[in-house]
């Protein structure tokens, strides 16, 4: 950014200072962070306010929110509009369900790149971290099982074969009802290899 632009950015986290709870030093480390993760210069202020309002609403440090939802949005090539969205479903998810925004996050940042790879949305990949951790899952442990998982299936898919038979048997489904799942909803697949994992 040029001097101007700079000159420009801290006139706008000032004014956001006067609608956010939040001290412009706060802003101003939200939006070097952003400038950190990749968030494109235009970006920035939208960005910044998002993460602010999260921080201030949730048990998610704004330092936390601003690193774990632009590597998300970089992992899924998410524009950065969609991060107030994918915010949005994690407040409303740590809401209703018995897990915190923060848990939901790390499981997520966790599962975001074998999620993208076996072609699940960011709604998905929020979905499946709130379940997890609703049931006391942690996201270091449970993320690396989920994620081997996914990277599994998605490599059995691919090749075919015993371990696709294998995680179809699972699934109560043929190899082929359950390869064409996979590549048409991944997470409804993934939804019945688990609940086949309990019975």
């Amino acid at each position: 950014a040029t001097e101007s632009e700079f000159e420009a950015l801290s006139m706008q986290f000032r004014n956001l200072a006067k609608d956010i709870p939040l001290p412009v030093e706060g802003l101003t480390r939200i939006g070097e962070l952003a400038g950190q993760l990749g968030i494109k210069k235009d970006d920035i202020i939208g960005f910044t306010e998002t993460i602010a309002a999260i921080g201030v609403t949730t048990n998610l440090t704004e330092e936390q929110a601003a690193t774990s939802f632009a590597r998300i949005a970089n992992i899924f090539q998410a524009p950065v509009s969609e991060i107030g969205n994918l915010a949005s479903a994690v407040v409303e998810l740590g809401n209703n369900f018995a897990t915190t925004e923060s848990e939901i996050v790390d499981f997520a940042t966790n599962v975001a790149t074998a999620g993208k790879i076996a072609g699940l949305s960011t709604a998905d990949v929020a979905a499946i971290s709130t379940a997890f951790t609703s049931i006391g899952i942690e996201a270091e442990a449970g993320g690396t099982a989920v994620s081997k998982s996914l990277q599994a299936i998605t490599d059995a898919v691919a090749k075919g074969g015993s371990d696709l038979q294998n995680f179809s048997d699972v699934a109560g489904m043929s190899a082929k009802e359950f390869a064409d799942l996979w590549k048409s909803d991944p997470v409804r697949a993934f939804d019945a290899f688990i609940k086949g994992l309990g019975t």
